[in-house]
């Protein structure tokens, strides 16, 4: 359970930051 709320955390991180490197491409 804990790690899948990690893998959660840290997918959500990295797309946010992919978003606001590509805030046009989505």
């Amino acid at each position: 359970q804990l790690l899948n709320y990690f893998t959660y955390k840290a997918v959500r991180t990295v797309l946010n930051q992919l978003y606001e490197m590509n805030p046009t491409q989505y």
